[in-house]
């Protein structure tokens, strides 16, 4: 049934006159036998003219500090459209109210004297003639995204009052090597849209192992932070966000290799901390990205033959040594026919046995690194004769 009509079920027809359900009970209620099951039949399926229309099409179109504007689309039906009444409130406060707003009015308000930085959940609800009200329709969403009015039951909406358009993304993400374990990663600090924002966010890993520690960076702090007890030769990844009570920023994520000696490093430092005027700590949604490492080539290979053995010796690189996870020995009778063997960076000696006699062998060593090797050093040795005769 429409609203605000009273459908007569002997006439088959409609009554279009305004009020006449109020008139109608008035002289239901003087009827002889008010109670009669057959009077509440009547009541139920044909005075009651059922609920209005509710709006459609609740979306937030602009957001300042303090300020919300809504929109909505009236129902199909406006015959009996009396008006409407808009609420909203704090989800985590108290501020809340509400408004009417009449039917010649534009489909729209502006939500003023808003409690800044903080997300509301606004309804809108149709008010009929006959003082009936639709089902409300509510809305969910943050402010400059995307309102979600995919429900045909209701549309729920959060608004950050604050940031339009939202928090932007952190720049100029930086990671500087302070020690052979150690990073300073700075950034520049936000200076637009910065209304509500709360922290800076840094999460860091060993790139790969998805294991992350992330940690909070208040804003009355400088721009940077130093991350210490580091793995050396590891690639590390950081990222960086900026962050408000609706959410986060863009990430900002950079990747490192700690690869720089210890005077390098300390160099580097003073530096760094002759151009602070205080002392730097970092949190960031960032990774910085440096030259894959590779420790240089072994040195000094020797030789000794013993018997049908020989006896390799070599000196560790002189450069990036600290890169250095193992060592690689290589031996064959040419560099393409050869059997390999891995061993520990702390021993630079290998004992190849089980040769044959009398036989020239060629022998390579190269250092294994992380995530790049070095190249092979080779030398040739000579295996003697057996050093027992049967």
């Amino acid at each position: 049934m429409q609203p605000c009509y009273v459908y007569n079920r002997t006439l088959h027809r409609y009554l279009d006159i305004p009020n006449i359900k109020d008139y109608f009970w008035k002289l239901y209620e003087k009827l002889p036998g008010f109670t009669d099951p057959l009077l509440w039949e009547i009541e139920n399926s044909v005075i009651k003219p059922g609920v209005p229309e509710k709006v459609t099409g609740l979306e937030t179109t602009g957001t300042s500090i303090s300020t919300i504007t809504i929109q909505w689309h009236t129902p199909s039906n406006t015959e009996c459209l009396q008006g409407y009444l808009v609420c909203w409130s704090l989800v985590d406060g108290d501020d809340n109210g509400c408004a009417t707003q009449t039917r010649h009015e534009h489909a729209t308000r502006n939500l003023t004297g808003l409690t800044q930085c903080s997300r509301y959940s606004i309804s809108v609800t149709v008010v009929s003639s006959s003082n009936d009200y639709s089902e409300a329709t509510n809305t969910t969403a943050f402010s400059s995204t995307e309102v979600d009015t995919s429900s045909s039951s209701s549309h729920n909406v959060h608004v950050d009052v604050c940031l339009d358009p939202p928090l932007r993304r952190v720049s100029n993400v930086q990671a500087l090597e302070t020690s052979t374990t150690s990073f300073l990663v700075e950034w520049d600090l936000l200076t637009e849209d910065t209304e509500c924002l709360v922290d800076y966010a840094v999460c860091w890993e060993i790139t790969g192992t998805f294991l992350n520690n992330c940690s909070s960076h208040p804003l009355d702090l400088a721009p940077a932070m130093n991350f210490t007890g580091l793995e050396n030769c590891a690639t590390y990844t950081f990222t960086l966000t900026a962050r408000d009570e609706s959410g986060e920023s863009a990430a900002n994520t950079i990747s490192a290799v700690l690869r720089t000696s210890s005077a390098l490093a300390a160099a580097a430092l003073n530096l760094v901390n002759s151009n602070l005027s205080e002392p730097k700590q970092i949190v960031a949604n960032l990774c910085v990205y440096t030259p894959a490492l590779t420790p240089g080539n072994v040195s000094s290979l020797e030789t000794q033959s013993v018997g049908p053995s020989v006896l390799a010796t070599w000196t560790p690189p002189s450069y990036r040594p600290e890169c250095v996870v193992q060592y690689e020995i290589c031996w064959g009778s040419s560099p393409d026919d050869q059997n390999c063997a891995i061993q520990e960076n702390s021993v630079t000696t290998f004992d190849i046995t089980e040769l044959t006699p009398c036989s020239e062998y060629v022998v390579g060593v190269r250092a294994l690194g992380q995530p790049d090797n070095s190249s092979r050093v080779n030398t040739t040795a000579n295996t003697g004769e057996f050093d027992n005769l049967p």
